[in-house]
């Protein structure tokens, strides 16, 4: 989006943007030189639109392009925070979101756990609110699993975990890492409207298989809600779950696109077709094949 009467050059502080659901915000370092508009914004303008007076200064430009590319993004980056021992107490941004390490995961629970989600990812006979889902699908994922908001301090959070059936509630050090890693991906996934964006690095971090295998039926119905779900993965055990969704009818086919990025320069990215009892025809050398490697030194196969 360019708006005709606001020049292309500014002298102003270097704008950096560290994550993509992040507010955008500006660091001390200053460039001397005048920083051409065009590297704020997409190559491409992706519409047409006449821009307001009130915009027409450096911070309204940054409040737009916030606007327009980054308040239907989820973004879950595969550096999530580590177990804590409390959590400050902080205000929601405009855009709900679990920041792109996880860190608002808790405050968001805390103040948003009586919200109703999308029915479809409704587990269980609980109420549909938040908190509840939540656990619910800690449950589904885990064998067993509830979380818990506490409040003890005008100004603090602790997170509590139980890992079986018993009233026993542990701080997140206590139990293991996987409840913690994956707590942002399931609220993320339960609070995204239709026709916003879920980025997802490494969901498989920490998880045993089984785990692994059902987050990513969750990632799976949260698509067919009408999410935009993007994962980047190394893990056969989200492949397999995820073509298991396209057999059961979950996904169609034709809507899970998954994308191999290899090192060869005339053709760095392979798109793989899934068929729609989802199987794969056409296997890419280097695509998820060193089991069968492996295999294939063990037992002569």
């Amino acid at each position: 989006v360019y708006p005709k009467s606001v020049q292309s050059k500014f002298d102003f502080e270097r704008i950096v943007y560290k994550y993509i659901s992040d507010s955008l915000k500006e660091k001390e370092t200053t460039i001397s030189s005048p920083c051409p508009l065009f590297k704020l914004l997409p190559s491409k303008p992706m519409v047409e639109l006449e821009i307001p007076k009130s915009y027409y200064s450096k911070t309204g430009l940054l409040n737009l392009y916030n606007s327009l590319y980054f308040d239907k993004i989820h973004y879950i980056s595969a550096d999530r925070i580590g177990p804590q021992e409390f959590y400050l107490k902080s205000t929601l941004t405009k855009f709900p979101n679990v920041g792109s390490k996880g860190e608002f995961t808790a405050n968001l629970l805390h103040k948003n756990k009586s919200d109703l989600v999308n029915e479809q990812l409704c587990l269980g006979e609980d109420a549909k609110t938040l908190a509840n889902q939540t656990e619910e699908w800690l449950n589904q994922i885990f064998d067993g699993g509830k979380v818990e908001i506490t409040s003890s301090k005008s100004n603090i959070l602790e997170l509590l975990f139980n890992t079986s059936n018993s009233k026993d509630r542990f701080i997140p050090a206590n139990v293991g890492f996987g409840y913690h890693s994956i707590l942002p991906i399931v609220v993320s996934g339960l609070i995204a409207k239709p026709g916003e964006i879920l980025i997802v690095e490494n969901p498989e971090a920490h998880l045993h298989p089984k785990a692994q295998s059902r987050l990513a039926q969750f990632l799976a119905k949260v698509s067919s809600c009408g999410v935009q779900v993007f994962i980047e993965s190394h893990s056969d055990h989200i492949l397999n779950a995820l073509r298991i969704a396209v057999l059961d009818k979950v996904l169609n086919h034709e809507d899970l696109k998954i994308l191999y990025f290899q090192h060869k320069t005339e053709s760095p990215v392979v798109e793989i077709p899934v068929q729609p009892d989802g199987s794969i025809e056409e296997w890419p050398e280097g695509f998820f094949d060193q089991m069968d490697k492996d295999f294939e030194r063990l037992f002569g196969i």
